[in-house]
């Protein structure tokens, strides 16, 4: 998953591109919220019976950090211009009136989320919903309802293509993989950033990429990422 908008943006582009050649999405192990919301772009959607998948949700928040700027005795001054302008201002908290509208926005885009998913898979609003409300599924449970099309892996999924292109199932073709390998500088340099990472202390790295997920968007970035994160021993 990630930021909402970004996801309706390649949604966008896939519906468009679909409409000259047909797009199957092809679900590996993880393509939930975010993930899953591009896959409702595409023409057939193909998982795996393991594939994490649906969690078709919202996640929103702001944070006050009124506090903190308090004990570090920062002074902050606001001009604005509109009611709605300084909603996201990290320095304070919401009124009600700002609470009530940052919970419509939530639900508007949940809902929009939704109406899309079940457009997707032809289905009515009412239908698709009980399966959404951020739900997770595995593969073998997304295609009993009606989330998936297909199970199977990457093979099956350029074989569905095929059929979809009308290219005989014996024929080859030819198959690029994204992103193309990265040079060796491209490798160093990241290799150099997972050493300074490595330096913090361990018990606030998972933290710290946890909260990175929702501060990196910026304040008010409406998130199609799953509640929370599995960690399978």
């Amino acid at each position: 998953g990630g930021d909402g908008i970004a996801s309706d943006l390649m949604w966008r582009e896939l519906r468009i591109t679909d409409q000259k050649k047909p797009v199957i999405a092809s679900m590996s192990d993880v393509a939930a919220s975010g993930g899953y919301y591009i896959g409702m772009g595409c023409r057939r959607i193909v998982a795996e019976p393991a594939t994490i998948t649906g969690s078709i949700g919202v996640v929103n928040a702001k944070f006050n950090m009124k506090g903190m700027y308090d004990w570090l005795q920062l002074r902050f001054e606001t001009v604005k211009r509109g009611q709605w302008a300084d909603m996201m201002d990290d320095t304070r908290g919401m009124t009600p009136a700002e609470r009530e509208r940052f919970a419509a926005m939530t639900r508007g885009f949940y809902e929009r989320f939704v109406q899309k998913a079940a457009d997707s898979r032809k289905k009515k609003f009412a239908e698709l919903e009980p399966f959404a409300q951020g739900r997770v599924w595995l593969g073998s449970e997304a295609i009993q309802h009606g989330l998936v099309d297909d199970l199977g892996g990457l093979e099956a999924a350029v074989a569905v293509a095929k059929k979809e292109a009308g290219i005989p199932a014996g024929r080859s073709v030819r198959i690029v993989e994204y992103p193309v390998p990265k040079k060796l500088f491209e490798q160093i340099m990241e290799s150099m950033a997972e050493t300074q990472l490595a330096r913090v202390h361990p018990g606030l790295r998972q933290d710290l990429a946890f909260l990175g997920r929702f501060v990196l968007p910026g304040p008010g970035a409406m998130l199609a990422v799953m509640p929370y994160a599995l960690d399978i021993h």
